[in-house]
């Protein structure tokens, strides 16, 4: 868990250069949410509060929290980063965004535009997410040494490094007959996890753990699809899954009691967000 910290938010998500959001096949195409976001209604005595409270506040706010992230369609997909924009605070983090379809952290050490927007030292964190099947195929090394090097930029940029453990594939996927992958989601998972907790430890970086929240419900909470239709990447609850998890991994905070977006049942916002929160306080 990182130190609690707040700052100024940007409204939406802003792409570094013409080519983010790029996509590597028709799979990775990424979505917006463009929906109407529900927030909960707040209680005569919570209003009352706030007012009494808001102009003592104003003038002692902290610095904003200016997060970068890089990564793929996992991370671009349903407008992730502006769901996690919407579940945070007013004034409480500033966000951007390099995503290219399908990329690898390699792919991403390999880019000098990715690699100079890292080092020019506007960053309180970086979160480096790698492609979903990249730390599983790295028999060489590729992974960790694309990993580590990344977070080493991070780092020397006065930024703290953040790893987006993603989520192993949906059961019944093909990836599962590969001996590499695992033979169920659960051992996928246990992979992932091992991973990117290894690269975050060799670097003194933090893991926002996406995945294992993924894992959770797949027990807790079957009901809720987490998946779009290929079953790797996220559905809309998925996503805002992912959202919650980051929310407290970057802030510190609970998304208990906050919005969610249209398309998401309340109920199945509510439960989503009491597992995120449970594997904070774990």
């Amino acid at each position: 868990m990182l130190p609690s910290m707040r700052a100024t938010l940007r409204a939406g998500t802003i792409a570094w250069w013409s080519w983010a959001l790029l996509c590597a096949c028709a799979n990775d195409s990424a979505s917006s949410t463009g929906s109407t976001v529900h927030t909960p209604t707040a209680s005569t005595d919570d209003a009352a509060s706030s007012s009494a409270t808001e102009d003592s506040t104003t003038a002692s706010e902290p610095a904003a929290v200016s997060v970068l992230f890089v990564g793929n369609s996992y991370t671009a997909g349903n407008g992730l980063v502006d769901l996690l924009l919407a579940l945070a605070d007013p004034g409480t983090l500033d966000a951007e965004v390099i995503t290219v379809g399908g990329e690898t952290l390699g792919g991403h050490l390999a880019t000098p535009a990715t690699v100079d927007a890292i080092a020019s030292g506007a960053w309180d964190m970086v979160v480096l997410q790698g492609q979903s099947v990249e730390p599983l195929l790295a028999e060489d090394g590729d992974f960790d040494e694309a990993a580590l090097a990344l977070a080493e930029l991070v780092t020397s940029a006065g930024a703290t490094p953040v790893f987006f453990e993603t989520w192993a594939r949906a059961a019944g996927d093909p990836l599962y007959a590969e001996p590499w992958y695992g033979p169920d989601p659960a051992a996928a998972q246990a992979k992932l996890r091992a991973a990117y907790q290894a690269v975050a430890d060799a670097s003194g970086g933090a893991v926002a753990p996406i995945g294992d929240a993924f894992e959770r419900a797949w027990t807790e909470a079957p009901a809720i699809d987490l998946y779009a239709l290929d079953g790797s990447h996220a559905s809309l609850a998925g996503s805002y899954l992912a959202a919650c998890v980051l929310l407290g991994a970057l802030l510190d905070v609970d998304a208990t009691g906050r919005s969610w977006p249209e398309g998401v049942a309340a109920d199945d916002a509510a439960t989503l967000q009491a597992i995120a929160d449970a594997l904070d306080e774990g």
